[in-house]
C-alpha cells in the first residue's frame, strides 16, 4: 500500500485494510486460490497497460486489467475461479451489487421497512412477525445483546418442554407472543423452520440456531443469530464467535453451515455455485459497518474507494503520470527534469495541506 498525498486517502486505505480483515474473520470468507494464480496476479499487477497517449486525454479510461479471484467465498469446497477487474472483485456482479448495497446502505436497513416490509434485519427478513429494531416490541434497557426488542444470547430463558425447534433465545416484551411457565416475555410458540411463520422450505428464515435471510433476485444477505448477535460489539465470546480467542478448533463455518448451496467440507461431488451471483468484497464490508459500527463516517471512506473503482477518481500514480506527461517542459523522452520534479513536489505539498481529494477527480 503506497503512501498517498492526503490524510483522507491514507485513512481510507487503512480503514479498508482493517474492515476487510475483520469481515474475512467474521464471515469466515474463503479467498484461497491456487498459488500459481497468485503468482500470475502479481505479474499482472506489475504490468502497465496504459499508453502515454491516454494521459493526454481529459478523462482516463477505466482500468480493465484482469485478475484471478475466487467466486465461492463462502464455500470450503473446490474453488470456482474467474478472471475479473478490481471493480468486479470488490463490487460484485452488476445489478446484484447495486440492489443489495441499496438495502445495506439505506437509512432503513435496521428497524425500518423496505418497500413496505416491516420484518427487516439489515436488509433481511425476520421470522414471522417479529420486528427487529422496533421499540414497540419491547426494547430492554441495560441488556447488552438486545436488537430493538429482541434479546439474543440467553439460552436459559424461553425453552419450552416438548418442543425441539423453539426459539428459546429471543425475548420479546409482549406477553401475548407465547409465554412459557415462569417467563412472561418469551417467544415460546414460534418454531424454527415452520413455514407458517415465514420460513422458506422449512430451512430458510430461521432464528435461534441459523440465520435470517432475504433473497434479492439471487443476492443473499445473512445474519447468524445462534445464541448471540455476532455483529454486536457487545457480544460475549462464544464457541461460534469467529472473533473470539477462545474458539475451539473447528472445520465448519458457523455462518454458512446451514446454507443449502455451500459445502463446508470438500466432497466428491460438491454442489455447484457457478450460476449464483457474486456479491463482491465491499458487500461484506458495508454489512459489517451497518451492523457492528453503524458509522456514517466509515462509509464515507469506503464510498471514496468505491468511486475510485468506478473510475470517478484516478489513482495517485495516474495523477503523477498525467502531471508529468502534460507538463510544458516534458519532451516525451522519459527524462523528467529538475524543474518538473520541483513543481510536482510543490503541487503535492499544496494538495496535502488542503487535504482535498478533488485533485483526483477523473473529469
Amino acid at each position: 500500500m503506497d503512501i498517498q498525498a492526503t490524510v483522507f486517502e491514507n485513512t481510507a486505505l487503512i480503514y479498508l485494510s482493517f474492515l476487510l480483515s475483520e469481515a474475512i474473520l467474521l464471515f469466515d470468507l474463503n479467498l484461497y486460490i491456487p498459488i500459481s494464480l497468485v503468482d500470475e496476479n502479481f505479474k499482472r499487477a506489475n504490468a502497465f497497460i496504459k499508453d502515454p497517449s491516454d494521459y493526454k486525454k481529459i478523462n482516463l479510461k477505466e482500468d480493465n486489467q484482469l485478475f484471478y479471484y475466487r467466486r465461492n467465498v463462502l464455500d470450503k469446497g473446490k474453488p470456482e475461479i474467474k478472471e475479473g477487474t478490481l471493480k468486479e472483485i470488490f463490487l460484485g456482479d452488476g445489478e446484484c451489487y447495486k440492489e443489495v448495497l441499496a438495502k445495506v446502505k439505506g437509512s432503513k436497513a435496521v428497524g425500518g421497512s423496505i418497500k413496505g416490509e416491516d420484518n427487516v434485519v439489515g436488509g433481511s427478513k425476520a421470522v414471522g412477525s417479529i420486528k427487529v429494531g422496533d421499540k414497540s416490541k419491547g426494547s430492554s434497557k441495560g441488556e447488552d445483546n438486545v436488537v430493538g426488542g429482541i434479546k439474543v444470547g440467553d439460552k436459559s430463558k424461553g425453552s419450552s418442554k416438548g418442543e425441539d425447534n423453539v426459539v428459546g433465545s429471543i425475548k420479546v416484551g409482549d406477553k401475548s407472543k407465547g409465554s412459557s411457565k415462569g417467563e412472561d416475555n418469551v417467544v415460546g410458540s414460534i418454531k424454527v423452520g415452520d413455514k407458517s411463520k415465514g420460513s422458506s422450505k422449512g430451512e430458510d428464515n430461521v432464528v435461534g440456531g441459523s440465520r435470517v435471510e432475504d433473497n434479492v433476485e439471487g443476492c443473499e444477505m445473512s445474519l447468524d443469530l445462534e445464541g448471540h448477535n455476532p455483529l454486536s460489539s457487545n457480544s460475549p465470546p462464544s464457541p461460534i464467535n469467529p472473533l473470539s480467542s477462545n474458539n475451539p478448533p473447528s472445520t465448519t463455518n458457523p455462518h454458512t453451515s446451514n446454507l443449502p448451496y455451500h459445502s463446508t467440507q470438500p466432497t466428491h461431488n460438491p454442489p455447484s455455485t457457478t450460476n449464483l451471483p457474486y456479491k463482491g468484497l465491499f458487500h461484506f464490508i458495508y454489512l459489517l459497518i451497518d451492523q457492528k459500527y453503524k458509522s456514517t463516517n466509515l462509509k464515507i471512506y469506503i464510498q471514496f474507494l468505491e468511486n475510485k473503482l468506478k473510475n470517478q477518481f484516478i489513482s495517485l500514480g495516474d495523477w503523477i503520470r498525467k502531471f508529468v506527461i502534460n507538463h510544458r517542459d516534458y519532451k516525451g523522452d522519459s527524462v523528467v527534469s529538475d524543474k518538473i520534479i520541483n513543481e510536482l513536489i510543490e503541487k503535492l505539498i499544496e494538495i496535502r495541506k488542503k487535504n482535498d481529494i478533488e485533485y483526483l477527480r477523473n473529469l
